[in-house]
């Protein structure tokens, strides 16, 4: 075999790599082509009159993995109906840390509830690198940030913010307070504890709730706290003594187990079956 014979087949081998690396090319702009025009239109209808236009569009962008598509989504937090801003979340959530660029620099905008909504997306991812944001949130003047910040560093579990959480405690608005409790108990932050319970003289109903939900988050069995969640069966609203027997359940130990058979003896069969279910 000469030489000349085997630079024949060695050239003949490039060009056909070269041509088959063009088509892959152009096969893959190609695609992409597609999938840019398709986003384009999935966004324009996000501005529909049509519900279902909107809808549809917004479930359509939540399957394409793209950072066109997640600007169309958080775009779509601003849709006035409720529905369609929940779907909007899920999807964001279910991108993840891939949406979490994104998401943060939303955090500028000056449209409250899409604001509120991306505060909320990022606590659901644990976005730490939107601390500090969620931080500054914390300190807003609108309650709505303040609450859904509180949350959102809950879920994050952020240590940073705890001095600010525990401040937080005495917010003038009883949903940030209580937002703020369940965050320390989801922190397990005990030394929050004594600050918890002298807030359950509190009349208001969301923070009464939310007080109770933090003392099981806390799982301690100190007996001040068993005997704040006991006392709080012994009412005869159905609501908290659920969440009582909730975090009872939580704190799990044998003391309380003993403790938790009197809601065996309850008169509402709901609190009864849950305390059975929950064995």
């Amino acid at each position: 075999m000469t030489k000349a014979y085997l630079c024949k087949i060695v050239c003949l081998k490039i060009m056909i790599l070269v041509v088959l690396y063009i088509g892959c090319n152009s096969k893959n702009e190609e695609s992409l082509n597609k999938e840019n025009t398709s986003i384009e239109k999935l966004v324009s209808e996000l501005k529909s009159k049509d519900w279902s236009y909107r809808y549809t569009a917004v479930t359509e962008l939540g399957k394409i993995r793209s950072k066109k598509s997640i600007d169309g989504l958080i775009e779509a937090l601003k849709d006035k109906d409720e529905n369609i801003r929940n779907l909007a979340i899920e999807n964001l959530a279910f991108f993840g840390k891939f949406a979490e660029d994104k998401l943060i620099d939303a955090l500028k905008s000056r449209h409250r509830d899409q604001v509120v909504s991306v505060i909320y997306i990022l606590g659901k991812i644990k976005s730490v690198k939107s601390v500090e944001q969620l931080i500054k949130l914390l300190k807003s003047n609108d309650s709505f940030f303040r609450q859904s910040a509180a949350f959102s560093l809950g879920e994050i579990k952020s240590k940073e913010a705890i001095n600010l959480l525990m401040d937080t405690l005495k917010d003038s608005d009883p949903i940030v307070q209580g937002q703020a409790a369940i965050a320390l108990g989801k922190m397990k932050h005990l030394e929050a504890i004594d600050l918890i319970l002298n807030l359950m003289h509190e009349k208001d109903e969301y923070l009464h709730n939310s007080l109770i939900i933090a003392l099981g988050y806390m799982k301690s069995d100190r007996k001040k706290v068993v005997e704040v969640l006991i006392n709080v069966l012994k009412k005869d609203d159905f609501l908290p003594r659920s969440h009582a027997t909730e975090s009872l359940i939580k704190i799990g130990s044998k003391k309380v187990v003993k403790e938790l058979i009197i809601i065996l003896e309850n008169k509402n069969e709901k609190v009864r079956n849950l305390a059975v279910a929950r064995q």
